[in-house]
This record gives C-alpha cells, sequence and structure tokens, in this order.
C-alpha cells in the first residue's frame, strides 16, 4: 500500500559511484511515522574502503544539529554494515559516504527498511 494510505513499512534502496572528499555524498531517508528500522550499506566495491556516517534529525528538513548516530567508520571493500534502531522516533537519517582516500572511487549501496 501507499505510504499515504498505511504507513505498517517502507523500504528503498540508492547507490552511486564517489570520488569526493568532504562532505561526502548523502542520503536523506526519511523516517517520519516510523519509530524503528534497518539501514543496510554495502562498499560493493573491490579495491577501495569507504567512510560512512550517520545523523538523524528531528525535522526532515533540517535546521539545527543532528544527533550522531554513527560516527564516521570504514566500510571494507565488499563488506556490508547495518544499523538498526527501535523506540527512537526522528524525521529524517543522513547517511554520508567519503571514500576514505581523497580521489579513490567506490560503488556503494544503500537499503533501508522501516517499520520493521
Amino acid at each position: 500500500m501507499p505510504d499515504s494510505v498505511c504507513s505498517i513499512y517502507k523500504e528503498g534502496t540508492t547507490g552511486s559511484l564517489t570520488s569526493v572528499n568532504s562532505p561526502g555524498t548523502a542520503t536523506t531517508i526519511d523516517c517520519r511515522n516510523f519509530s524503528s528500522g534497518l539501514i543496510a550499506i554495502r562498499n560493493s566495491g573491490a579495491t577501495n574502503t569507504l567512510q560512512y556516517s550517520i545523523v538523524s534529525y528531528a525535522n526532515v528538513t533540517p535546521s539545527t544539529a543532528g544527533v550522531a548516530d554513527v560516527a564516521t567508520t570504514d566500510i571494507a571493500p565488499n563488506t556490508t554494515v547495518t544499523y538498526a534502531w527501535s523506540n527512537a522516533p526522528r524525521a529524517s537519517r543522513i547517511v554520508t559516504i567519503i571514500p576514505k582516500v581523497g580521489g579513490s572511487q567506490s560503488t556503494y549501496i544503500i537499503e533501508h527498511c522501516l517499520g520493521v
């Protein structure tokens, strides 16, 4: 069912090629109406390490400092990391992907499911 009809479960996938240093490539996940969820991030590249962070906000369009759910952490090549939460309502969570070595590229996939 569409989100507007029934907010029981929602999922999404995004991915890209990154070669930037800072601030990195950000993906916003709309978490309104969901107090639990799971984010999975896969470094699908074969050679370069990526770094990621997750920050949550009270609003979908944040104007205040967020809460650092995950500080900047490495993701080795061909590795998946996950972040799960429950009873933690936030309007949005922003996942930022940064290459560990500036200018080195890698592909990644971010999957999320909310309401699990």
